[in-house]
């Protein structure tokens, strides 16, 4: 369920991406896993200021 926002309900579901330079391979392979090992505290922090999540299935 996209979040959505204003009379018109406009979505405001973004993409956001990381990259770094080809060469820096362990710095890929740590940004690759950081997410997943600080989920707890990525989703604590969201609450927390009360940002929307569309993969929740609705708002907090």
């Amino acid at each position: 369920m996209p979040v959505v926002d204003g009379p018109m309900g406009l979505p405001m579901e973004f993409d956001i991406a990381m990259g770094v330079r080809r060469e820096d391979r362990e710095l890929r392979a740590e940004i690759e896993v950081a997410p997943g090992r600080r989920r707890a505290e990525i989703n604590a922090t969201l609450a927390k200021y009360g940002v929307p999540r569309s993969d929740m299935g609705t708002a907090p």
